[in-house]
């Protein structure tokens, strides 16, 4: 009796255990169900497209990029791959010139494929793009021949796939975004568009014054030191982009004259490793 009588509380004791996980798991799965958001669910796009829609959403809120790369850290379901410094290099090296500002990149992992994705954008900082239209527009206006951006990666890893999207940071126009580069290789994408201007309620307002690019980067089979590269080109009055070199160490852009014309390319960015 003694036997049957251990043998019937252990029984027990080992059911009770089990009602007390099930019921704690219960509890808090759904809370770490939703304690990120797979990339995947935030469109019906690419990883890529669904990557720079939610950058350039948050950047037409009036986030820094800074702000930006915490709220997808913070909200998604990816591994922020940090930036190895060496050389004096900072992470946070933004390239500027007199009217806009590259900010760095950055490289995520999405954890829910294992796909690498980097993050490279721009932002103007005031309105001179206004003077180089006569008047005020009431109506958007094309502001001289298309612009264009690109970015390229070193290291040894293939890119298949990229999107970018661009709008007026909540000024007249929504967004736009486009997976169609005009220049493309196995290190890099870049993309033309054209850039508009109109005066309204809200002010001086261009359809790309701020944009956010991402590039697919395959999963290399053993570790690779990469770094990334971006440059913007703008043109005015009759310049015209005539080519976007996509290289190892630069993204060079050309012009049909150097008149009317400008190229911003990125501050050298630190090495990341990704494996």
């Amino acid at each position: 009796m003694k036997k049957t009588k251990s043998n019937y509380s252990f029984r027990t004791l080992v059911t009770v255990i089990i009602a007390t996980l099930s019921m704690q798991l219960a509890a808090t799965s759904p809370a770490q169900a939703q304690s990120c958001t797979p990339v995947a669910s935030l469109g019906n796009g690419t990883a890529a497209e669904n990557l720079s829609n939610f950058a350039e959403a948050l950047a037409s809120n009036g986030e820094t990029q800074n702000q930006i790369n915490n709220t997808i850290a913070a909200d998604l379901c990816v591994t922020p791959i940090t930036p190895n410094v060496s050389l004096g290099i900072s992470p946070l090296a933004a390239s500027v010139n007199s009217d806009m500002t590259l900010s760095p990149a950055s490289i995520y992992l999405d954890t829910a494929t294992n796909q690498y994705l980097s993050l490279t954008g721009w932002s103007w900082d005031n309105t001179n793009y206004s003077g180089e239209i006569s008047g005020l527009p009431t109506s958007p206006v094309n502001i001289g021949s298309t612009d264009g951006f690109g970015t390229s990666v070193s290291g040894g890893v293939t890119v298949y796939s990229s999107s970018l999207s661009y709008g007026g940071a909540g000024c007249y126009f929504a967004a736009t975004t486009t997976s169609s580069p005009s220049s493309s290789s196995s290190i890099g994408q870049a993309y033309k568009f054209q850039d508009k201007y109109v005066v309204g309620s809200q002010g001086k307002c261009n359809n790309s014054k701020t944009g956010q690019m991402s590039m697919m980067i395959n999963n290399p089979t053993s570790c690779k030191t990469v770094q990334i590269f971006s440059a913007y080109g703008h043109t005015w009055s009759s310049t015209t982009i005539t080519g976007i070199t996509l290289g190892s160490s630069s993204v060079g852009i050309s012009f049909s004259t150097t008149a009317n014309s400008w190229r911003l390319a990125s501050n050298p960015n630190p090495s990341f490793t990704i494996c």
